[in-house]
């Protein structure tokens, strides 16, 4: 084989590479992107805040209530995760949910107790489609009653253009351990929720 022969074959060969890459690419770029759901009752929320809102009220009920877990589907976006953190000892554990384990864990933990959380402080960033949102929170076991912990929940969303969906959730509950968690939800600073 001539050297000139080897050059064409090798660039022939680089042609056929880059035409298939370009192919594939068109492929990925035709494929519907990760969108939110529609929501259940068609109900989908145009404002970040009420979103979150919603989603503490999906959330809160007394003991023994069931929720209401296809609307809390409805409004996270396919393959959404709930990272679920953990305190022990000095150390941070953290376990990632799908919305269906994690509605097990939620039935689990707080099916035979009240379990109501409200928000208290919000604070949205908001860039084309997609949102930040920090959410402090309080936790109790009656509408009324006083609360048991305090932390801040973080919300990652997407718009697909009608209305937001959550991506993805996590949240600290340690008020001991994160003053700052009581200093910007404007909590008292105690060593105690």
């Amino acid at each position: 084989m001539t050297t000139s022969y080897q050059q064409l074959i090798l660039s022939l060969l680089t042609l056929a590479s880059f035409s298939t890459l370009r192919a594939q690419a068109q492929d990925i770029s035709s494929t519907p992107a990760l969108a939110c759901p529609t929501p259940e009752s068609g109900n989908g929320y145009v404002e970040p805040g009420e979103l979150i809102r919603e989603l503490y009220r999906l959330v809160s009920a007394p003991a023994g209530a069931s929720k209401n877990w296809t609307r809390l589907r409805s409004l996270h976006a396919p393959n959404a995760t709930i990272t679920f953190p953990q305190h022990v000892g000095d150390k941070l554990h953290a376990t990632t949910y799908n919305v269906e384990q994690f509605t097990a864990l939620n039935d689990k933990l707080f099916g035979k107790r009240g379990f109501f959380e409200v928000e208290l402080r919000q604070e949205v960033q908001i860039f084309g489609h997609v949102a930040h949102v920090w959410s402090a929170y309080a936790s109790s076991e009656s509408v009324d009653g006083k609360p048991y912990t305090y932390g801040i929940n973080s919300f990652q969303l997407l718009n697909n253009g009608q209305y937001w969906c959550v991506l993805s959730a996590t949240w600290d509950g340690d008020v001991t351990r994160h003053n700052s968690i009581r200093d910007w939800a404007g909590l008292p600073n105690a060593s105690t929720p």
